[in-house]
């Protein structure tokens, strides 16, 4: 009995959302054929999506007598919990919005929380711009393909993830 033909997907739904975060492929029209200023238009939604998620996502800590919203999580190999808060986002999301890893990497933003505490430890750089940072702590996971890096900074009062990107 001979099998059937694959059916050959329609452009831009040849991607599975599940694995790159993307509901449309690159070769979509909303994509080949977007008007001028689309991307940016795209890149401020998903901004304002990021930031709506953590309003509502950053569980309340108590931190002394005050309370914040943010994640302390395991850091992979050490004995001490990163904060994961609204400026991690903020930072994520302010950077490189014309890249075409943009939405991917907001993607993945979401769930650092769960992602960063399975990285594996690669080194430290010192800080060039941050006077407040006595180093910045560098972790790698690997996930789809690709390699998410995370930087941590890390001052005196403890160790804040700061920022993802994906190679």
């Amino acid at each position: 009995m001979k099998k059937p033909d694959r059916i050959k997907p329609v452009p831009g739904l040849d991607n599975n959302p599940a694995d790159d975060g993307m509901v449309f492929g690159k070769s979509h029209p909303y994509i080949t054929k977007a008007y001028p200023g689309a991307e940016k238009a795209t890149a401020n939604i998903l901004r304002k999506e990021l930031s709506e998620w953590a309003k509502q996502n950053l569980p309340n800590v108590k931190v002394g007598k005050m309370d914040a919203k943010r994640f302390e999580v395991d850091t992979p190999g050490k004995d001490y919990k990163t904060v994961i808060n609204r400026n991690f986002y903020e930072e994520v999301a302010s950077k490189y919005k014309d890249s075409p890893l943009y939405a991917e990497r907001l993607f993945y933003v979401r769930h650092a929380h769960e992602l960063f505490p399975k990285a594996s430890y690669k080194g430290s750089e010192k800080p060039e711009d941050h006077k407040d940072a006595t180093s910045f702590e560098v972790y790698e996971y690997k996930i789809d393909g690709k390699t998410l890096v995370f930087k941590c900074r890390i001052n005196r009062e403890g160790s804040f993830l700061y920022y993802m990107r994906i190679l």
